[in-house]
């Protein structure tokens, strides 16, 4: 998290039986916050530095979740080759099912030649009903970094759009709809993109739902993997996320927990995140800023 010129590493713990005891997605109240160390650049050599000091008082953990982040990888790897590796060597590595399915859908969206052109009319379709009093129709934004992050929601507004491709009467009885027509005439030339492309997000919001529900044993899993047979053997995605799934539960196998669901998703690092950055938006002062650091 940055905080002015500096940044602050938060290290969240989660019992391993908390998906067990909750029936549903882990949230804060779940975590508890075994590290905080501030600096003002993070490289892997500190990461590992500060992990370190954290195990040294809590203890090694079962395993630890990470998203793409290189920093936490090269952390692990050398802890891994370290002087004390055999404390870690039982330790698993698991990667967070979100970013991951963020990953599969960025290489499937490089095959499709139709997604940079959409995607550039969809920007141009926000900005031009931004102002508009349909702007409850314009598409939802997508983050430069974390666009494939969003791509469901956009998914979800395609679905929403696509029916008034067929539908005149709408704009015979609605004259404010008038200025809809030009961006609906230039969707209807991506009609079948659009329906693999909702389909396909359909299939991954629905498999990363059950996911971070759940989290990931024998059953969990092999339920999860039935959500993405509406997708044909060969699309890249499936066969992405279908490999994912079986490595993660190679991982829970050889940990021995039996059919302890295995968390998957950051999810909570996310609200955490968010939750912090909604107190310092409306930090009106300092003595505001010191009691959110409290």
């Amino acid at each position: 998290i940055d905080v002015g010129l500096q940044k602050m590493l938060v290290i969240l713990r989660v019992p391993l039986k908390a998906l067990q005891k909750r029936q549903g997605a882990l949230t804060l109240e779940d975590c508890d916050c075994c590290g905080c160390f501030i600096r003002e650049t993070w490289r892997g050599e500190h990461v590992a530095d500060a992990l370190e000091a954290t195990f040294d008082v809590v203890g090694v953990p079962l395993a630890v979740l990470k998203d793409q982040g290189s920093e936490l990888g090269k952390a692990i790897k050398i802890l891994k080759k370290s002087d004390r590796k055999e404390r870690y060597q039982k330790m698993a590595s698991l990667v967070d099912v979100g970013h991951f399915a963020a990953c599969a859908l960025k290489s499937w969206s490089q095959l499709q030649r139709h997604m940079d052109s959409f995607l550039k009319l969809v920007s141009s379709a926000r900005t031009s009903l931004s102002l508009h009093h349909l702007s409850f129709l314009k598409p939802p934004a997508l983050r430069v970094k974390g666009r494939f992050l969003s791509l469901t929601r956009l998914a979800k507004w395609a679905q929403t759009i696509v029916p008034l491709l067929h539908d005149q009467t709408t704009f015979k009885t609605e004259p404010n709809f008038l200025k809809l027509q030009p961006l609906l005439r230039r969707l209807g030339g991506y009609r079948f993109f659009l329906i693999r492309f909702c389909e396909t997000c359909q299939a991954v919001e629905a498999f990363l739902k059950h996911c971070k529900t759940h989290g990931i044993n024998q059953q969990h899993a092999k339920d999860a993997l039935k959500l993405l047979e509406v997708l044909p053997s060969s699309h890249v995605v499936r066969k992405t996320l279908e490999t994912w799934t079986k490595r993660t539960l190679n991982t829970h196998c050889r940990l021995g927990i039996g059919q302890t669901p295995l968390p998957v998703s950051t999810d909570i690092l996310e609200s955490l995140f968010g939750k912090f950055k909604y107190i310092r938006q409306r930090s009106s002062g300092k003595v505001d800023f010191n009691r959110t650091i409290l």
